[in-house]
């Protein structure tokens, strides 16, 4: 059982990629502490109100919830979290290096 174990923690682990990328995108941007864990707690409850929206795979805070809910999708949770994933972390790169004041 502990192989499935692990195989569970990294499914969680990559669509939860994308919110990581997004806050720490976020933290980049502002120096307070409160502005990033406030949009968090925005983009979780607001996907959790939308569950049942069917565009919901447009918001990476509802990764985690689908797959907790084991939803039938019609896309590869996966491959998304994954994109979404490099598309932010690029962004965020771009932002870094083009940052004034480093620190």
């Amino acid at each position: 059982p502990i192989f499935a174990f692990l195989k569970g923690n990294i499914k969680y682990l990559i669509v939860c990629l994308p919110i990581l990328a997004i806050q720490y995108l976020i933290s980049l941007k502002f120096k307070n502490f409160l502005v990033p864990v406030g949009i968090g707690l925005v983009g979780l409850i607001g996907s959790l109100i939308g569950m049942n929206w069917s565009n919901i795979f447009i918001s990476p805070y509802s990764y985690p919830s689908l797959m907790a809910f084991n939803a039938k999708l019609d896309y590869n949770l996966y491959v998304y979290a994954t994109i979404y994933f490099v598309l932010i972390m690029i962004a965020a790169y771009v932002l870094y290096i083009l940052k004034k004041e480093k620190g």
